[in-house]
Parts: structure tokens; sequence; C-alpha cells
């Protein structure tokens, strides 16, 4: 699968997950006990001009993870990134943001 069907897949999967979820919460009129959280462990940023890139990390790896059906709580290591992860991450979205917004 190239990487634009697949991070095309990714989004509308993700939003698939989010509309079910969505109704969820109307069906339980808000109740939150309907709702399970799950607290996740994951790197923290070492620099502050770094946030965006570990969003869209967190993003790709959160959908990826979906797709490949894997335990969300085993997605995220601790360590920061590195700057060449930062430059892979710049990279994706570049590309799919050129691809499909441009």
């Amino acid at each position: 699968m190239q990487v634009d069907q697949f991070l095309h897949h990714i989004l509308f999967y993700s939003l698939d997950h989010i509309y079910l979820a969505y109704r969820t919460l109307n069906i339980n009129k808000g109740s939150k006990s309907s709702l399970r959280w799950t607290e996740v462990k994951c790197p923290q940023q070492s620099h502050k001009d770094e946030c965006g890139y570990y969003v869209m990390g967190f993003m790709y790896d959160i959908s990826l993870g979906l797709l490949e059906k894997r335990s969300i709580q085993k997605l995220f290591c601790l360590d920061p990134y590195t700057q060449e992860q930062i430059n892979e991450i710049r990279d994706t979205w570049a590309k799919y943001f050129i691809n499909h917004c441009v």
C-alpha cells in the first residue's frame, strides 16, 4: 500500500471510531460512566518548539496502532524523539499535506 493510500485509510478508519464513540456518548446521554478512559505514558518533548511534531507523531502512532489493532498501552516508549524521528514525522506529514491538500 502506498503512503498516500495508507494515510487516507488511517484517516477514515479513525473517523469511524470517533463517530462510534460520539454515538455511544449520545446514546448514554453523556454519562461519564459509559466511557472508559485510558491513561497512556508517552514521550515528553525536550524543547519547547517540538510540540507540533509530538502531536503529529502521536496522531500517526495512535492511528497506526488502531489500524493494526495493537494495544495503545504498548505504542509509546518514554524516550523523547530523536532528531531523526522528528525529521521523519515532518517528512511524512509534509508529503501527505502536499499530495492531498495543495
